[in-house]
């Protein structure tokens, strides 16, 4: 027992080099850095005595890979488990609230966590730089997503948020590059700077009261400006309601409307109404980008509601490699542009 140091049942450091540890039933509390840097530390079993978890109490042990944590532990410090590089899965007991500051930071080969029913809040940081979570199911209590909980998260796929939460903090998914798919809570309302600035091509669902905010995916607002070099700030299929589109800088405002064509089915009211607005009022270069991008459905959608006319389209038939789409455009065959549709029948005819 000589590699415990225990005062009133407060263990307040490990002196030991085991690589498998078992904590004496005597402990009802691990203190604050009490296994800080035991790097050949592998496995820990925590008795059901044991209460709480203090900060940083395993800080560094960069090869711990289990800890059993028991139904008693109703707190964890921040960093309690942070930089331990090889730690894969964990469970969080029911009795714990919240996930604290960088209470995962750097941990380079987490992959599973179960977060319980009773996780209202995931603090500063507590995931960043977690490299190799893939997925993560946000539980139905949570609350609060703090600031940069998730950045760096390279590996994350997708998030649905919980009808519950109400706020997100600044860079939460920053550089998260993998993340393809956001679902937003219901409850939504506060939302912080580069919160999903992720870097990445992204299918955004928002709710229909949160005030969307060029701020939230780019302080700069880069996403105004076209970059050959990646594929950053593409929505695809995202459903964007609650914007003020002047906010929003010109190829910036091209994506947000050629998504309201994608989501058209999910408009009403106002909100429809000024989209459509200015879907005619930058006509030109809303038919531009479709062709260039190929996205093919928002320009069907368009020319279906007559925002756009098979008359808008003749400068660009030429451009339109695509066969199908060329035959689709046949559809929308009216009187006004019946020399154009011989045109098109001859030039599609062409391609066979």
């Amino acid at each position: 027992m000589e590699e415990f140091s225990i005062f009133n049942g407060n263990l307040s450091k490990y002196n030991g080099t085991d690589t498998n540890v078992v904590i004496p039933e005597s402990v009802t509390s691990i203190n604050d850095f009490a296994f800080y840097g035991c790097e050949t530390l592998e496995t820990v079993k925590i008795p059901e005595t044991v209460t709480s978890i203090g900060a940083h109490a395993f800080y560094g042990c960069e090869c711990l890979r289990r800890i059993d944590i028991p139904e008693s532990v109703t707190l964890i410090g921040g960093g309690a488990f942070s930089c331990c590089k090889r730690l894969e899965t964990l469970s969080i007991p029911q009795t714990v609230k919240s996930i604290g500051k960088s209470m995962f930071y750097k941990c380079g080969h987490l992959k599973n966590v179960y977060l319980p029913d009773s996780i209202q809040s995931i603090d500063h940081s507590a995931f960043a730089f977690c490299t190799k979570l893939e997925t993560i199911e946000l539980p139905a209590s949570l609350l609060n997503i703090g600031e940069n909980a998730f950045e760096e998260c390279v590996s994350l796929k997708a998030i649905i948020m919980p009808e519950g939460l109400t706020t997100i903090g600044k860079k939460a998914f920053i550089n998260c590059v993998n993340l393809k798919n956001i679902t937003v809570s219901k409850n939504l309302k506060k939302v912080g700077e580069n919160a999903f600035l992720t870097r990445s091509t992204l299918t955004f669902d928002s709710n229909d009261t949160l005030f969307l905010k060029p701020v939230f995916f780019d302080d700069n607002w880069m996403l105004s400006f076209r970059r050959k070099e990646d594929e950053s700030y593409k929505f695809i299929n995202s459903y964007l309601p609650n914007l003020n589109l002047t906010d929003w800088k010109p190829y910036a405002k091209l994506i947000l409307l050629v998504n309201f064509l994608e989501t058209y089915s999910n408009h009403t009211g106002v909100q429809k109404e000024n989209y459509e607005q200015a879907c005619r009022e930058n006509k030109k270069e809303l038919i531009e980008f479709l062709i260039s991008e190929k996205r093919y459905a928002p320009l069907n959608q368009a020319l279906e509601i007559g925002i756009i006319t098979s008359a808008d389209l003749q400068p660009y038939f030429h451009i339109i490699t695509d066969r199908d789409q060329k035959a689709k455009l046949m559809e929308y065959k009216n009187k006004e542009s019946e020399p154009l549709f011989n045109s098109l029948e001859d030039e599609l005819m062409n391609m066979f």
